[in-house]
């Protein structure tokens, strides 16, 4: 039986080869898929702005806050939808927390993904030292996002995509979108980025 699979195996070598490197494809773009759908790790947050923070929210309009891993390129995603979110709402606070921890030289958190947050009007980009803001807020997945009223209540607390790198409209946006308009209680969807405190990401 062997000896005649061998045999199948010899001549016709490059049909096999194509099999197995279409399975390992197929593998490979399967996980793929499964990793772009798993959502990171969130935690319940509170119901108003931390009153231990060192930031604070506007008095007069929404406020907006995101954690960003500066490594994460999941997070670029994030970052593009925000400005849905500011087209919706021009007078939006954006404030974002980007992660910088003490043991890497000083500027090392200002990647593209500092930049690109930079190009967001009037937006405020604050160097997280060891993610202590992030802790306030409750915070662990880059890409989380806070949102606020005028009063410091909560009226979102989730993702604004519906996978890692997706741009575009999704259920987690209109949550965010309707968040800005309504005054009803707070909503929350997945978190789709790179934990902030991520030490792979830390050594690239």
């Amino acid at each position: 039986m062997l000896s005649r699979l061998w045999s199948f195996v010899k001549k016709n070598w490059v049909i096999c080869g194509a099999l197995g490197w279409l399975f390992t494809l197929t593998v490979g773009v399967c996980l793929v898929f499964k990793y772009d759908s798993v959502p990171g790790s969130t935690t319940t947050p509170s119901n108003g702005w931390p009153a231990n923070s060192n930031i604070t929210h506007s008095s007069t309009n929404n406020t907006l806050v995101m954690l960003l891993h500066p490594k994460c390129p999941c997070s670029r995603a994030s970052l593009h939808q925000v400005a849905t979110l500011t087209t919706n709402d021009n007078s939006l606070q954006c404030i974002f927390l980007v992660y910088s921890p003490t043991q890497f030289p000083k500027g090392w958190e200002k990647t593209d993904i500092w930049y690109l947050a930079a190009e967001v009007p009037g937006a405020q980009i604050v160097s997280d030292i060891d993610g202590e803001e992030a802790k306030k807020f409750g915070g662990i997945t880059s890409g989380q996002t806070y949102i606020f009223d005028r009063k410091g209540i909560l009226k979102y607390s989730g993702g604004l995509t519906e996978g890692r790198g997706h741009v575009g409209e999704c259920r987690n946006l209109d949550l965010a979108v309707k968040a800005l308009k309504s005054g009803t209680s707070a909503a929350s969807g997945a978190v789709y980025g790179c934990p902030i405190e991520d030490p792979r990401k830390a050594q690239l």
